[in-house]
């Protein structure tokens, strides 16, 4: 499967996708439709175990950027971050244990993003992992766990960083 986000045809606001990618030429392919409300979508991640999409969601209330988990399963959503503009969340990731999620966000009175963690069943809030004056994005955890690999522009130019869980160091 592929997760995607787009806009229905007549709609403006993009929604949750998923299309299922046969291993043969002639295999028939599935295109799914996974939300359909009044929300963006963007930004989607499979859970590991491929039960679970984590995705960023922008009501059109427009009260704040917030993750969310899609259950496959049950077709249900559930909300990871409830802080609304406290902190702008996006570019989500799984850990490879699928505990935690790696995520960008931009605080409220702040000008760069910073990278973040949260627990993935929404029960503890989001923590800074990794803070500079500069722009620090795009985290993605290595298939190990040990490290988050992400971009930054701390130097002047955009170049990319590991970072190491254990030792909380670059």
């Amino acid at each position: 499967w592929i997760a995607f986000v787009a806009e229905g045809y007549g709609t403006q606001i993009s929604d949750l996708y998923r299309v299922s990618i046969g291993e043969q030429v002639r295999d028939e392919v599935t295109l799914e439709r996974l939300t359909e409300d009044n929300t963006a979508e963007s930004w989607p991640s499979f859970s590991p175990d491929s039960r679970f999409v984590v995705y960023v969601a922008l009501p059109a209330s427009d009260n704040g950027q917030e993750l969310r988990i899609y259950n496959l399963q049950t077709g249900t959503s559930t909300e990871l971050t409830t802080n609304g503009s406290v902190l702008l969340e996006t570019a989500p990731d799984w850990s490879p244990d699928a505990k935690s999620v790696v995520f960008e966000a931009r605080a409220e009175s702040e000008t760069q993003s910073d990278i973040y963690m949260i627990d993935a069943s929404g029960l503890t809030e989001p923590r800074k992992i990794i803070e500079s004056d500069s722009d620090d994005i795009r985290p993605r955890f290595s298939p190990d766990g040990r490290y988050i690999v992400f971009s930054s522009n701390r130097t002047g130019y955009w170049d990319v960083y590991i970072y190491e869980l254990d030792t909380e160091s670059l």
